[in-house]
């Protein structure tokens, strides 16, 4: 009996493994930006950049790495670019994750467009009612 439901297990596990190994990189350029390991955490980044889950936190993660690298026109036009995108398509397909996010390009945008701020305090609170799990969002509100 234990054999099957360690195959059933491995199975499952098998099922989300590139969700899993994406969300798990994601994690790792987060710790090498954390230790300010910026070149490698931004190449991480760069991977993960088209990833259909992570894809948009890499993105802003990599405008703030701009920013905080000196590039500030490349960190305002990958914030934007990002913003642009969900003006195209709206919040309803967007996770709690990628509305942290928008939250945090549109704080990128801030500097020059004083009502971004706004739109990032009401992006992180609809991170928060989308999933009252993610701390990110009232964390950065």
């Amino acid at each position: 009996m234990s054999r099957v439901v360690h195959a059933i297990a491995l199975l499952a596990l098998l099922a989300h493994a590139p969700a899993a190994s994406a969300q798990l990189s994601l994690r790792q350029a987060d710790s090498l930006r954390a230790r300010g390991e910026l070149t490698p955490a931004e190449s991480a980044y760069r991977a993960l950049s088209t990833s259909p889950r992570e894809g948009r936190t890499a993105r802003v993660a990599m405008a703030e790495i701009a920013e905080a690298t000196g590039r500030h026109t490349e960190a305002v036009q990958l914030a934007e670019a990002l913003s642009d995108e969900y003006a195209g398509r709206g919040d309803a397909t967007w996770s709690a994750e990628d509305l942290v996010a928008l939250g945090r390009a549109w704080v990128l945008q801030g500097q020059a467009h004083p009502e971004a701020v706004r739109q990032a305090l009401a992006a992180f609170d609809a991170a928060a009612a989308r999933d009252p799990a993610n701390l990110d969002a009232p964390l950065r509100a």
